[in-house]
């Protein structure tokens, strides 16, 4: 068969699409048919919010232009007038702003579609597959550093290994069919808000069925040990004081045979592969909100991440737990969400006391699941409670309506905007 096909499927917020037979000629898609009725609809591929105002929203769209012919016949001559690659694999169509840091780009482009993929094809998550990304450049925003390790390429080194033996196209200068191609990620990515304040795809096991396929890729497996490893991420966050603490959690299970604790920057192992390997090699893992905490989704189950936390605003004093999303969207591993908003700091002897009870209940295979911390609680009873008015937050939070809230995009945070929203 030769001609195009289009099966649309909404998943929670998300409008995907699975196209058959779908062209790109000449840098543009095609979708060729002999049915003078056919409807296609935009696809937004995006996973994350564009919310500078910049970047054209068709510039991260997928919208075909419709190619009619009166029968199959004269579709045919049409394509066998051209020279095309045909890719068999499915492919997955998404958008990526270029100056994302790994948090952003595992989270707002490589899950949302991969979740997308999922949607289609559940039980083939580790199959090899295609990526067609379409690389978005703001042409008035942020920079990435020049010292960076996590640089543009190296992100996108990481999206290619995620393919598994798959094509990673880039701005293609040929002609291509793709016999199968997934795009539609809009909302799914971890800085958009919904009204649960869980990323999408927990049902699905998406974050399990995303950690394992790098695991696979990366032929990474549990190594036999004796001892109970704790892992500590540095963090800009953490203030003078913070670090003292952490110090003396530091020097105190040092002296324990049992335990094995180390303290790491992610700017000392340059190698995306080796990082998933030390996290998914440790039972406990530690550290502040925000993009230093992003690799705990690759611990191995019933392991624990503990989120400390942070100072968000240091002008009106506003703590926030930040990420609680992702943290939620996991099944297997136990989230433990520090008390910030009560202990004002990271305090060595709360911490010691929560790492105790984790080491005591992994000694007794005690195994916890995670609980809503305090302001989702408070955020899903306001969206059930005032429906009309969330979707107005939500649409502000996620970047679609002015003014833009998106920088406090957090349960905990949207206070700084209405701090009688929980009232």
């Amino acid at each position: 068969m030769i001609e195009s096909l289009a099966e649309f499927k909404k998943y929670e917020d998300i409008e995907e699409v699975k196209y058959t037979n779908l062209y790109y000629i000449e840098n543009q898609f095609y979708y060729l048919t002999t049915k003078t009725n056919e409807n296609i609809k935009s696809i937004k591929t995006l996973g994350g919010p564009e919310h500078t105002g910049r970047i054209n929203e068709k510039l991260y769209s997928i919208n075909p232009t419709i190619k009619y012919f009166e029968n199959e016949d004269k579709l045919k001559l049409f394509i066998d007038n051209l020279k095309f690659k045909e890719y068999k694999d499915p492919t997955l169509y998404f958008s990526h702003y270029y100056q994302h840091n790994i948090g952003h780009g595992l989270y707002d482009a490589l899950y949302p579609i991969y979740l997308s993929y999922l949607t289609f094809f559940n039980n083939k998550e580790y199959d090899t597959f295609n990526m067609f990304v379409n690389l978005l450049i703001d042409p008035g925003g942020w920079r990435m550093p020049q010292n960076y390790i996590p640089t543009r390429e190296w992100v996108l080194k990481v999206f290619k290994d995620f393919c598994f033996n798959g094509d990673f196209i880039i701005k293609p200068r040929i002609n291509i069919k793709f016999n199968t191609l997934i795009a539609g990620s809009c909302n799914g990515g971890i800085s958009f808000v919904n009204k649960k304040f869980i990323m999408f795809g927990k049902e699905l096991f998406g974050l399990e069925k995303f950690r394992n396929r790098f695991l696979k890729v990366y032929n990474i497996k549990p190594l036999s040990k004796t001892t109970i490893n704790i892992l500590i991420i540095n963090s800009d966050r953490y203030t003078k004081q913070e670090r003292h603490a952490l110090k003396q959690i530091i020097d105190i299970y040092s002296n324990r045979e049992d335990i094995r604790i180390s303290y790491i920057d992610w700017k000392d192992i340059s190698i995306f592969k080796n990082q998933i390997e030390v996290v998914h090699n440790c039972d406990i893992h530690i550290s502040g909100s925000g993009t230093s905490m992003m690799n705990f989704p690759f611990l191995k189950e019933n392991s624990i991440h503990i989120n400390l936390g942070t100072l968000f605003d240091k002008h009106k004093l506003v703590y926030s737990l930040m990420e609680t999303n992702i943290c939620l969207l996991s099944n297997d591993i136990y989230c433990d969400m520090y008390d910030i908003y009560n202990h004002k700091s990271i305090l060595y002897d709360k911490l010691k006391n929560s790492i105790d009870t984790h080491i005591h209940n992994l000694n007794n295979k005690c195994y916890l699941k995670s609980e809503l911390p305090l302001y989702t609680k408070k955020w899903q009873l306001f969206c059930h409670k005032y429906p009309d008015k969330a979707n107005e937050y939500i649409e502000r939070l996620r970047g679609q309506k002015k003014p833009n809230w998106i920088g406090n995009r957090y349960p905990d945070t949207v206070i700084l905007y209405d701090p009688e929203i929980y009232n």
